[in-house]
């Protein structure tokens, strides 16, 4: 029997990428694969871990690392799987998934992804208990410990240690303090809501949207990046054509979702 090789990669903020992938029970349709796609974040980004699929990034996290890996394609193969899964049951899975996405979207923005990270303190205080051997005086000093008799404070700090636990999910939110954020994902929002929000920016723009504009902002930049005539021409031309098959609204929608992944 054939099997499906599943081939994704993982690209940082900077470019650099790692190739990844894994082989299921059986043979995917094309259909199961569609549908797979529908499910994905821009029909290209989702998490692997979120599905049960293994993730290989970089040997050291930076700053630069994300959540996010992309489908690229499905081949058959008569290698074993890898994981003892059928195509179905990852399709839903994926649907499954789909709803929880946002979870793990970056405030447009700040570029920030919310961690949830546990901090532990140790705290230290010497006292003196009367009982008759040294077991005793541990057992007594704790029942005073759980009466609140004895309480430790800031004045008995030893050390602190800070765990990051991976990404927040959406009922993270409910549960634990949030600092530093921009914005809370909102389980219950439509996703049309929260994919309309980076493009909200585009209404700050000093002066309305003009496509000659766009087109000179980009011929300035590519000059000052030092692409050669050749080049510029060609993005010129196809930028222009973009204009008409493409809003300002999925522009912006574009942009701030690239900006994320690719560190642009």
């Amino acid at each position: 029997m054939m099997n499906t090789r599943i081939h994704y990669l993982y690209r940082d903020a900077d470019n650099y990428k790692v190739q990844n992938e894994c082989v299921i029970l059986g043979e995917m349709t094309g259909e199961q694969e569609q549908r797979i796609i529908a499910c994905l974040d821009e029909e290209e980004y989702f998490v692997p871990s979120r599905v049960g699929m293994p993730e290989r990034k970089f040997d050291t996290e930076t700053d630069s690392d994300h959540p996010w890996f992309e489908w690229e394609r499905i081949e058959e193969t008569g290698q074993k799987p890898t994981l003892e899964i059928t195509a179905e049951e990852l399709v839903k899975r994926f649907e499954e998934a789909s709803k929880g996405w946002e979870s793990v979207r970056t405030a447009p923005e700040s570029g920030k992804l919310p961690y949830c990270v546990t901090v532990q303190e140790t705290l230290s205080r010497t006292v003196i208990v009367w009982a008759a051997e040294r077991i005793d005086a541990e057992v007594t000093a704790q029942e005073l410990c759980n009466a609140g008799d004895i309480e430790l404070g800031s004045k008995d700090f030893v050390d602190r240690e800070c765990t990051c636990d991976g990404v927040a999910e959406v009922g993270d939110f409910d549960t634990f303090e949030e600092y530093g954020g921009t914005q809370q994902p909102d389980a219950e929002a439509p996703a049309q809501e929260d994919a309309a929000q980076p493009a909200e920016t585009l209404d700050s723009l000093n002066g309305p949207w003009r496509n000659d504009a766009c087109l000179g902002y980009a011929a300035v930049a590519m000059e000052r990046a030092d692409l050669d005539e050749e080049t510029i021409r060609k993005v010129m031309h196809t930028l222009e054509s973009c204009f008409d098959i493409i809003s300002v609204r999925e522009a912006g929608d574009y942009y701030a979702r690239k900006a994320t992944v690719c560190g642009w």
